[in-house]
């Protein structure tokens, strides 16, 4: 049993308990002048993982970023942003098994940095590379945790990094799931 945390704003409380966790629809384009990490969204980060996704392979070719829901394992303990003062979990046996996945969580934090600072293409292409070639069903990395975070760990020496656990789900999770942390 893993606990999967979600946060979210707690506006949002009602219809979540109502609704349970959905995905919405987004427009997704840079065209904006991005200035500080205030401007960037996370349609900003899909939109630049999904121009490198590489379509032909597993897992990447499971994962849709623009319709899935966004969690992380409640024993890494992640901080999050201000807006973000609700905390919803759900048990990752309710969940279908084949549609959780890992994602480098921490390379999102260098696809931001590159489009503040305006890396060069190839350099935004190549985290976007990284993040893909390195995404796993959630059982193969709950089963190999500990290699996975070292290799890695030496892999991206030259970022100062560690691998950090995004869950992605590729389904709506039912309200009757969920419980409110706070």
């Amino acid at each position: 049993m893993n606990i999967l945390v979600h946060k979210s704003n707690s506006c949002f409380k009602e219809k979540i308990l109502e609704n349970g966790l959905i995905w919405k629809e987004c427009e997704m384009n840079l065209s904006r002048d991005i200035q500080s990490t205030d401007d960037i969204y996370t349609e900003d980060i899909n939109y630049i993982l999904n121009k490198y996704k590489p379509h032909n392979k597993y897992p990447s070719n499971m994962i849709d970023r623009e319709k899935c829901i966004f969690f992380t394992l409640k024993e890494d303990h992640i901080p999050t942003d201000k807006w973000r003062n609700l905390e919803i979990e759900v048990n990752s046996s309710e969940l279908i098994a084949e549609k959780l996945f890992v994602a480098p969580l921490s390379l999102l934090d260098l696809i931001t940095s590159g489009l503040v600072n305006k890396y060069p293409t190839d350099v935004i292409k190549g985290i976007a590379e990284h993040y893909w070639n390195n995404c796993f069903p959630l059982s193969d990395y709950l089963a190999n945790k500990e290699i996975i975070k070292s290799t890695l760990k030496k892999v991206w020496k030259v970022w100062d990094i560690e691998y950090i656990p995004e869950v992605l789900y590729m389904d709506t999770v039912p309200g009757k799931l969920l419980t409110i942390v706070k």
